[in-house]
C-alpha cells in the first residue's frame, strides 16, 4: 500500500522548472522595458525596488517567494506586474510601477542565479520539499511503508453487540490512543461517550471532530485528573458507565527519570483511583492501556506502568462484578511524542536526525491497529487476561529515519545526516513484550495472545502500594525509587 504522507499535488520539480520559466521571462521582458527608458531611469527604478522590498520585509512580513504555491499563482505574480508596468510606462510611466516592476526585476534576479547555483550544485531547492512533506499533512502513515508488515484483521462480529446502546468512558480521551479509541467505538452505536481528560484544549479540539462525524452518539466532555478520587467518583456517579477504557499515562521515558513522584501519582494512583472507583459503580469491563516497558523495566515510567498492571491483576482475582483486562503493545506511530513526527520536524529543518543508538530496535503498531486492539480485548476479554500483540519483528530505529529521509526526497548522508547521541536514562536497546515467568497462550485471533498473570502476596503488595504513593504525595523522590525496586525485583536501572 503506497504511504500517504502528504495530499496529492502537481511535482515538485515540475513547479520548479514553471517557476523558473515564467520568472525567467518576466526578467527578461523586465530588462528590455527598462531597458528603454535610459540609464538614469533604470538606476532610480531599482533604487525603488530596493526600498519597496524594504517596507515589505519590515511592514508586511518577510517576503517569501515560497508562499507562492500553485501556477496561477505564479502566473499572476510574474506576468501581472509586467503586463501592468509595460501598459503604463507605454502611456508616460508612474513611479510606484516602475518600483515593482524592479521589484519583480531584483526577485527574478535572485531566482534565476539561485536556481542555476542549485542545479550546478547538484541540490533541489529545500523550499518545494517542506512544502510537500509537513508534520500536520502526516495523515495515514500506514504500517506496511515504514515497517513491512501487514496489518491484521481484528473485525469480530461481536464487538457490534458488545456495545450496543452501551455508556462507555474514556480516561486520556484527547491522546492519541484515547482518542482513536474513541473512533472506532463510534462505530458500534453506542448511546454515549464520556471523554475524560485533564487537556481541556485538546479535548475541546477533539469534540468538535466528534460532532462533525454525524453519528447520534451523546457526547460529554469531562476535565478532569484521574489523580482526583472525588471528581472522578462524581463523574461515575452521573454517567454511570458500562465500559471503561483506561488510556490516561505519563509515557515520556526520559522526562519521568527526573520526576518519578509525578509518574507514580498518574501512572500508579490514577489507575487505582479509576479502577476502584469503577468496581464502585458496577462497571461491567475495565480496559487497561499498557506498554511493553512495563515488562522488566529499566526506567521509572515502564516501573510504574508495571506497579498499575499488578494492581489491575489484583482486583481481577478477588472482584467479582467488574471485569478487568490489560493490553500490552510496543510504540505506536505517529503518536505524541513518538519518533515518526520528531524525525519529520527534524528533516523540516535539514536535519540532523538524531538516534541514540544505532541498534536500538522497538515494536510498532499505527494508532488505529492499536486501538482496535484494545477495543478487540474488551469484548474477548473475560477477565484478568494480559493480552499481549503479535506485533512481528522488532524494527531498527535507524531504518525508520532512513525510510523517512528518503521519502521527503533526500539523500540519506548526504542531504540529511544522521548523528547517534546515546542511549537516555532508563532506555533499553530492545524491547520485550513479555518476560520469561509469563506463559503466552493462544486465543481465538492467531494474532492475539495472552501472557499468564504473576502471583504476589496481596497483602504485602498493598502495604507497599501505599507506602508508595504516600513518598510520592510528599515529592520523596529517592524514597520512592528504592521502594518500586522492592516491589519489582526485575527493575534494573
Amino acid at each position: 500500500m503506497t504511504p500517504v504522507l502528504f495530499k496529492k499535488r502537481m511535482p515538485r520539480w515540475v513547479i520548479a522548472c514553471i517557476e523558473q520559466a515564467l520568472v525567467s521571462a518576466a526578467f527578461i521582458l523586465s530588462m528590455l522595458i527598462l531597458g528603454r527608458q535610459g540609464a538614469g531611469a533604470f538606476v532610480l527604478n531599482v533604487v525603488a525596488g530596493v526600498a519597496l522590498a524594504v517596507f515589505c520585509k519590515t511592514y508586511s512580513g518577510a517576503y517569501r517567494y515560497s508562499g507562492i504555491r500553485d501556477i496561477s499563482r505564479i502566473a499572476r505574480f510574474s506576468f501581472g506586474l509586467l503586463l501592468a508596468g509595460a501598459l503604463i510606462t507605454g502611456i508616460g510611466g508612474f513611479a510606484l510601477v516602475n518600483a515593482a516592476l524592479a521589484f519583480a526585476l531584483l526577485i527574478g534576479v535572485r531566482l534565476f542565479v539561485k536556481g542555476i547555483y542549485n542545479r550546478v550544485a547538484g541540490q533541489t531547492d529545500r523550499r518545494f520539499k517542506n512544502m510537500m512533506f509537513r508534520v500536520n499533512e502526516l495523515t495515514e502513515l500506514t504500517i506496511g511503508s515504514l515497517i513491512e508488515r501487514e496489518t491484521p484483521d481484528l473485525r469480530n462480529e461481536e464487538t457490534g453487540l458488545c456495545f450496543y446502546k452501551g455508556v462507555v468512558l474514556v480516561s486520556g480521551a484527547a491522546g492519541s490512543i484515547g482518542s482513536e479509541i474513541c473512533r472506532q467505538l463510534f462505530q458500534y452505536n453506542i448511546r454515549r461517550i464520556i471523554l475524560l481528560d485533564q487537556s481541556e484544549s485538546e479535548l475541546f479540539n477533539f469534540e468538535f471532530e466528534l460532532r462533525n462525524r454525524g453519528e447520534q452518539v451523546e457526547i460529554c466532555l469531562e476535565v478532569a485528573s484521574v489523580r482526583d478520587r472525588q471528581r472522578i467518583d462524581d463523574v461515575f456517579a452521573r454517567h454511570r458507565p458500562d465500559y471503561v477504557f483506561h488510556a490516561a499515562a505519563y509515557k515520556h521515558v526520559p522526562m519521568m527519570e527526573e520526576m518519578p513522584s509525578e509518574a507514580i501519582l498518574t501512572n500508579v494512583l490514577g489507575t487505582q483511583v479509576l479502577a476502584d472507583v469503577a468496581v464502585k459503580y458496577n462497571v461491567q469491563k475495565f480496559i487497561m492501556v499498557s506498554t511493553d516497558k512495563a515488562v522488566n523495566p529499566t526506567n521509572i515510567m515502564g516501573a510504574t506502568k508495571c506497579i498499575a498492571e499488578i494492581y489491575i491483576q489484583s482486583l481481577a482475582k478477588r472482584v467479582v462484578g467488574t471485569r478487568f483486562i490489560t493490553t500490552r503493545f510496543g510504540n505506536v506511530l505517529g503518536s505524541n511524542g513518538s519518533i515518526v513526527p520528531l524525525f519529520i520536524r527534524q528533516i523540516l529543518r535539514g536535519g540532523p536526525v538524531t538516534i541514540t543508538h544505532p541498534e536500538v530496535t522497538r515494536y510498532f503498531m499505527t494508532i488505529p491497529e492499536a486501538s482496535k486492539l484494545v477495543v478487540e480485548a474488551c469484548v474477548m476479554g473475560r477477565g484478568g487476561e494480559v493480552f499481549v500483540f503479535n506485533m512481528g519483528q522488532p524494527v531498527r530505529i535507524v531504518e525508520i529515519a532512513m525510510k523517512l529521509i528518503r521519502m521527503a526526497g533526500y539523500t540519506v548522508g548526504k542531504d540529511i545526516a544522521i548523528e547517534y547521541i546515546g542511549l537516555r536514562p532508563g532506555e533499553k536497546i530492545h524491547e520485550e513484550l513479555f518476560n520469561a515467568s509469563e506463559d503466552l497462550m493462544p486465543t481465538y485471533h492467531p494474532t492475539i495472545m495472552t501472557a499468564r498473570t504473576r502471583d504476589i502476596d496481596t497483602a504485602v503488595f498493598n502495604v507497599q502500594l501505599e507506602t508508595l504513593i504516600a513518598d510520592a504525595m510528599q515529592h520523596r523522590q529517592t524514597e520512592a525509587r528504592s521502594l518500586m525496586h522492592t516491589m519489582l525485583p526485575e527493575f534494573k536501572q
